[in-house]
């Protein structure tokens, strides 16, 4: 119990930052749509980085920290390390230049983990995360070279996407697919890759042909996927592919939002788009990974509560207020759904904390019990000893 703790506090430096981020970029959300909040930081850039504070500051530095975990090199924790300080730069309100730098070394170093990983381990989805770094990396130079925001996007979406493809068929490695399945998923992958390239050339072909692999990828990951066998289960299996199948539904309308609205790069369509993927499928599959992920991450047993279906209840209907709203140009209904989907990060960062609290103190006390278990064994132990001594001395007088 000690050493657990001990490693989660060793850990918490990294994760702090990644914490931080995300309140901070929501907060300079729900300020882009016209709640009239503070901002406690002069010149701070909640605002204008809102992105990649959520992208970079949290999202990635989560997954590095994952992927670090998972190696025993101390310089595997060197990508976390940056991201994190790019977090704070952005969250003290540093220049745009330092901020971007941190994020790019950050990604970097990260591309270089993933890489050295599929070196060692021949697998799909190691190669695949790689690559998923790699679109990171490509995201980042572009956005610190000067290329705008909607320009980058997409590339930071493949490297969350991708990544959370190689994490699911990581999980599902040991189920037999049909012989069709990877090549099926590779050509979806093929086709996203080509639209991220052809961006440079002409957005609207390149826009389309990402729409196009987003709905390929969901309909391939519900078909292939254990969501749709787990679902028929109880309990945390149940609700995470509750949360995996909701995701890959917000995949396939993003793919069809994007068809329809592109060339994206501003408006009430760009907040669609975006927030249905970046929202509704990223975060569905936060919320169906985290009490599998983050006990292997912190080492901190997560029980699993009915509760945990209110914020993933709250994300789906908000959000889906949210994308309405945007398309009818209901400005007010449009805020306070972005209210609701705050509202439901808070309440999933409450839930898990909640649920890592009671884990702690069941397993304390278990301990506790299995002490008191051990010692009165122990004792009567000794009582017998001492039983059997003294009726061997009386036989010997």
């Amino acid at each position: 119990m000690t050493k657990t703790i001990g490693a989660s506090l060793r850990r918490l430096p990294f994760l702090l930052p990644a914490i931080l981020a995300v309140v901070t970029g929501m907060w300079g959300g729900l300020i882009r749509v016209s709640f009239n909040l503070p901002l406690p930081v002069s010149h701070a850039q909640w605002i204008t980085h809102h992105g990649a504070l959520m992208v970079c500051g949290f999202l990635g530095t989560v997954i590095a920290i994952e992927r670090a975990v998972g190696r025993t090199a101390w310089w595997a924790w060197l990508a976390p390390l940056f991201t994190g300080f790019g977090a704070i730069s952005c969250i003290v309100g540093l220049g745009s230049n330092v901020v971007l730098l941190l994020f790019l070394t950050g990604s970097v170093w990260f591309a270089i983990v993933t890489i050295d990983t599929s070196c060692r381990h021949h697998e799909f989805f190691t190669c695949l995360m790689a690559i998923a770094a790699l679109a990171w990396v490509t995201g980042n130079a572009l956005l610190f070279f000067g290329k705008a925001v909607s320009g980058v996007i997409w590339w930071w979406a493949t490297f969350l996407g991708w990544t959370i493809l190689a994490e699911r068929l990581e999980l599902s490695r040991l189920i037999r697919l049909p012989s069709y399945a990877r090549p099926l998923l590779v050509a979806t992958l093929v086709l996203q890759l080509a639209g991220l390239l052809m961006l440079f050339d002409n957005i609207v072909v390149g826009e389309r042909l990402i729409a196009a692999a987003f709905v390929l990828q969901a309909v391939w990951l519900i078909r292939f996927d254990l969501a749709r066998k787990n679902i028929l289960l109880t309990g945390l299996p149940r609700f995470s592919a509750a949360c995996l199948l909701i995701g890959y539904g917000w995949l396939a309308l993003t793919g069809c939002l994007l068809a329809w609205s592109t060339p994206l790069q501003f408006g009430v369509s760009y907040d669609a788009v975006l927030h249905a993927y970046f929202l509704g499928f990223v975060f569905a599959m936060i919320f169906g990974h985290a009490p599998i992920i983050f006990p292997a991450v912190l080492n901190i047993p997560i029980t699993f509560k009915p509760r945990f279906y209110l914020h993933l209840v709250l994300l789906t209907v908000s959000l889906a207020a949210r994308v309405l709203a945007d398309f009818l140009g209901w400005p007010e209904v449009r805020a306070w759904s972005a209210a609701g989907n705050a509202a439901a990060i808070l309440t999933f960062a409450i839930s898990t904390s909640a649920a890592v609290i009671v884990s702690r103190m069941s397993a304390r006390q278990s301990n506790k019990t299995l002490m008191q278990i051990k010692n009165r064994t122990a004792r009567r132990a000794d009582e017998e000893n001492r039983q059997d001594h003294d009726l061997g001395q009386r036989f010997a007088g």
